[in-house]
């Protein structure tokens, strides 16, 4: 039986039948070899355990390219923890194969993409990005229980959300002020992916005006505003509600909520929390 190649390729037009692969020349088909196969890529998932340690687990699958050839990523996972990093430092977290051996190493060098498609540590095409966490004290992971997000996957990421602390403070400042740190709230993020801010609580105003309020990001840029409204005299009760949609830089942010009192003539107490989601 022939083959029933295609009528009026164009030039390198390819047809594969039966697993083999021709090429239309401009005079004829040639080739007959097989096919390249697919190797399966990024079936896992970087995610925080608990006590000082994150684990490169697998997920849908447990393919992962390394140096061009597709590895097994072990049932029970990767483990990796803070030890003998600088404080306060974003890592990114590469897999590598160690004779034989599937780890991981963490590096603050940046990633490429490589001929082949697949994001390495920049330079090094042994090394496969799979994640980014940040170091607290030079030998543990920042934990996910301290209001904030700070260890992400590169595959297969999710929405990680965090709610920060609620708490009161009071100002009378006519520029944005932070009345209460205790609420600020910690994510990473990856480059090109948005992060989600709402802010909700309660405005109380001593006098009548109108009082502004928004989202700032590491306290020097600001993200969103709320709704101006005119607040009336006394103990009187206002929706605290801002919301923001933004894309940062890549890597760690602090939240923090502002605000500032109309024309210093009286002052302003918020009693309100920041939640924030991330994907990683």
């Amino acid at each position: 039986m022939g083959m029933d190649f295609p009528a009026s390729p164009a030039l390198n037009q390819s047809f594969t039948a039966a697993g083999l692969v021709y090429i239309w020349n401009g005079y004829a088909w040639t080739g007959g070899g097989p096919a390249a196969a697919v190797l399966a890529h990024g079936q896992c998932r970087y995610v925080w355990e608990g006590a000082n340690a994150c684990r490169l687990v697998p997920y849908n699958g447990n393919a992962l390219i390394i140096s061009g050839k597709s590895e097994i990523v072990p049932a029970a996972g990767i483990p990796i923890t803070g030890a003998g990093t600088f404080a306060n430092t974003n890592y990114y977290i590469y897999a590598y194969m160690n004779a034989g051996v599937m780890a991981l190493e963490k590096a603050t060098t940046g990633y490429a993409r490589h001929t082949n498609g697949v994001i390495i540590k920049s330079g090094d095409p042994s090394r496969t990005l799979v994640g980014m966490s940040r170091s607290f004290d030079g030998t543990t992971w920042l934990s996910e229980q301290t209001y904030g997000i700070y260890n992400i996957s590169w595959f297969n990421r999710r929405k990680l959300s965090v709610q920060g602390q609620i708490a009161t403070g009071s100002t009378a400042a006519t520029t944005p002020t932070e009345v209460n740190s205790s609420t600020r709230i910690h994510l990473m993020n990856w480059g090109g992916e948005a992060v989600s801010l709402i802010n909700n609580g309660a405005i109380i105003l001593s006098a009548l005006g109108t009082p502004s309020l928004s989202i700032w990001m590491d306290n020097t840029a600001q993200l969103g505003a709320g709704p101006s409204v005119t607040i009336p005299t006394g103990t009187y009760y206002h929706n605290a509600a801002v919301a923001q949609e933004f894309v940062p830089a890549e890597g760690y942010h602090f939240y923090n909520v502002k605000t500032t009192s109309p024309a210093g003539t009286s002052t302003v107490t918020l009693n309100y929390g920041l939640c924030g989601s991330t994907w990683g």
